[in-house]
């Protein structure tokens, strides 16, 4: 498995979709998914869960991805775990860019106020 640098601790590993499929179906039924398979986006698209909106926000120069997914749980317990300390909730950018959502649905709502005549 491959190792990510971390200047702040250990390496940590890389969760790849290749990985991510070994870690679902196992090694033997990876390798033999992939003889004359459809393209990785066609499989991707026939197994993601019923809500899957992907957006490109261009903000200046650069250009943002937002992707929200939902469906029915399929991780196992041990996955899930890993990936609570891989990927943590309560970080500086999620909180970022939850207060920049309540600001512009306050300012949206705002804007509506004073176009009412309130």
């Amino acid at each position: 498995m491959k190792s990510a640098r971390n200047t702040e601790g250990p390496a940590r590993p890389v969760i790849s979709a290749e990985n991510d499929r070994k870690m679902q179906d196992g090694p033997a039924a990876s390798e033999t998914a992939t003889q004359g398979a459809p393209p990785q986006e066609t499989r991707r698209s026939a197994r993601s869960g019923p809500v899957d909106i992907r957006l490109t926000i261009p903000l200046l120069r650069w250009r943002f991805y937002v992707a929200f997914v939902g469906g029915r749980e399929r991780r196992g317990e041990d996955r899930l775990a890993l990936e609570r300390r891989l990927h943590p909730v309560r970080t500086r950018g999620n909180l970022l860019f939850a207060v920049g959502c309540a600001m512009a649905v306050y300012l949206i709502a705002l804007g509506v106020h004073l176009l009412q005549g309130g």
